[in-house]
């Protein structure tokens, strides 16, 4: 058996070129428009859900910020009540002294049975769920942003029913995500 015969390069002409770089431009436009179009769903919905999930840490941190102020408030009005009430004791006022002295039980009473323990641990507790729920959301869309960038790059391109698909996914995560935060902030509120 003899050796193939080794045939000298051909000349490829500019036109050729040309036109292979035009085909190439032409298949590469339509995936860099859909990635675009993607990026640009995925960033406005991010944002919304960002926008959410920072309002609802806001308004917990300003509840927590109430309800902290609330028992300060309450403790001092109970010690005060306390002090004026042994004031009164020693002005000979007896009913006005009992009175306060029993005002301010009454009002530790209540602090002590609203426990301010567990509702600072039911806050954090619902701070955690609401940044689990956030991560999660992060890594469904991360996933989605993967599966679609890999069927982007290794398809001859991508169809308008591939992309709403795609796009399905992300909404559906998204809608997903703020059902169970608004769930939980209802249950906050319970």
């Amino acid at each position: 058996m003899r050796p193939p015969r080794k045939t000298a390069p051909r000349e490829i002409s500019e036109k050729e070129i040309s036109d292979a770089v035009a085909k190439a431009l032409s298949n590469l436009y339509p995936r860099m428009q859909a990635l675009n179009d993607y990026s640009a769903h995925l960033t406005e919905s991010d944002a919304r859900v960002s926008k959410f999930i920072e309002d609802v840490i806001k308004q917990t941190h300003w509840t927590y910020e109430v309800s902290v102020w609330i028992y300060i408030f309450s403790y001092v009005t109970a010690i005060g009540s306390f002090i004026f009430g042994l004031l009164l004791f020693f002005q000979n006022q007896m009913f006005f002294a009992l009175l306060c002295v029993f005002g301010g039980l009454i009002i530790l009473f209540f602090l002590i049975n609203r426990n301010p323990l567990k509702n600072v641990r039911y806050l954090v507790n619902n701070m955690v769920k609401l940044y689990i729920l956030y991560v999660g959301y992060t890594r469904q869309i991360h996933q989605v942003d993967a599966t679609f960038k890999d069927m982007l790059s290794k398809t001859d391109g991508i169809d308008t029913k591939k992309m709403e698909e795609m796009l399905g996914h992300v909404q559906l995560a998204i809608d997903e995500t703020l059902s169970a935060i608004s769930h939980l902030t209802n249950e906050m509120e319970e």
